[in-house]
């Protein structure tokens, strides 16, 4: 073959197979939001809960909700590497060239970070970036004004947000303790959308968002007021605790609960190479909480019983606070216990009461009593 058509040989097919996974899709997309349980109530959020399942629900949600936009989809997002997710993203772009669909990548934290026009095998969104620029996708780097862009947030046609505390790397649907929660309601979807126009300007435009919880903006301030307001019992999944501030929190709240018959449990990341828990970033914090009256603990045990099974990754950043109460009420999100993370990275989180939510309190208390028992006392 003439070596001049090759380009445009692979261009055609590429369009092709595209629209036909895109109608593939779309064929089976019903809803772009997942089935309830039997017994479940819609309420105002719908939640995700990772690893995910064997039909790999939790992507399939992703995939279909980006097949069924008709006018926008707006990604910030740490790390984007599966690609399943970057192919349904072309597709869509390909069979909707009018589709508006951007795309915020994390930057400051990768030895190596592409910009447009570079191509390094080495940038953990490089996969992604090089298909987006041939795909027409518009993406930049997020504005080295934020440390860390650590925010998982996609939204759909203005009307439909995802609030992830994972990234979209295949590795976090198979071994990861995450979660993901969906508003379809207009006060947050608006919010999210409007800081999201704000950051993609540039030079990035202040943004002063009050419903939601915000990294560098109120993230602290929400997350702290959660644990201050506790009565009866406090649950929580971290990746990353270094947090002073935070950890006196939890400790002033241990005391405070203790004396009705409360307890504060907490649950760990192991932030060291697997099986080698003495190296564990998070091994000192957990010493400061139990030797405080917490309950601390690691998480990383064995998936299923087969040999060559994955071990569970604590990656979630979650606080159930009253499980069982009228005042219960959760903390969902992407900000880790530390300083940069509260106060100087990009980073979203949700916070939603029982109330409006009991299925998904539900649901966050099943994950977790049913985690306690196989997470890990440090000897």
């Amino acid at each position: 073959m003439n070596e001049s058509r090759k380009p445009v040989v692979r261009s055609v097919l590429f369009a092709l197979s595209a629209l036909l996974l895109v109608a593939a899709i779309s064929c089976n997309a019903s809803s772009a939001l997942p089935a309830l349980s039997p017994g479940q109530d819609a309420g105002r959020h719908r939640l995700l809960v990772q690893p995910d399942d064997a039909q790999g629900t939790n992507k399939e949600t992703i995939i279909r909700s980006v097949a069924s936009a008709k006018q926008s989809i707006y990604l910030t997002i740490y790390q984007l590497e599966d690609t399943d997710i970057i192919n349904a993203m072309v597709a869509a772009k390909t069979a909707n060239k009018s589709l508006d669909m951007r795309v915020i990548f994390n930057c400051a934290s990768f030895k190596v970070c592409n910009q447009p026009g570079q191509d390094d095998s080495r940038d953990p969104n490089g996969v992604a970036k090089k298909a987006f620029t041939n795909a027409g996708i518009e993406w930049k780097n997020a504005d080295p004004s934020f440390t860390v862009t650590h925010q998982k947030t996609f939204t759909f046609d203005n009307t439909t947000s995802i609030i992830m505390t994972f990234n979209l790397n295949t590795v976090y649907f198979v071994s990861a303790r995450d979660f993901g929660v969906i508003t379809t309601v207009k006060e947050e979807v608006d919010e999210i959308v409007s800081v999201f126009r704000n950051d993609w300007a540039s030079p990035v435009r202040p943004s002063t968002p009050s419903l939601l919880a915000w990294s560098p903006t109120n993230s602290r301030q929400k997350i702290e007021s959660v644990i201050a307001a506790a009565g009866k019992s406090l649950d929580v999944y971290i990746e990353e605790f270094s947090d002073d501030k935070v950890a006196e929190a939890l400790v002033a709240a241990s005391r405070r609960l203790k004396a009705s018959g409360g307890e504060v449990r907490v649950i760990t990341a192991v932030l060291a190479t697997p099986g080698d828990s003495s190296k564990d970033g998070n091994l000192a914090m957990r010493q400061y909480l139990n030797k405080n009256g917490v309950s601390a603990r690691y998480g990383a045990w064995q998936i299923a019983l087969e040999r060559d099974s994955p071990t569970m990754y604590i990656h979630a950043k979650m606080i159930l606070a009253d499980f069982g109460t009228p005042n219960a009420r959760a903390y969902v999100g992407s900000e880790n216990f530390s300083a940069t993370s509260l106060d100087k990275n990009r980073e979203l989180g949700i916070i939603f009461e029982r109330e409006a939510d009991a299925s998904l309190l539900d649901l966050l208390n099943q994950t977790f009593s049913g985690d306690w028992p196989k997470s890990t006392a440090d000897s």
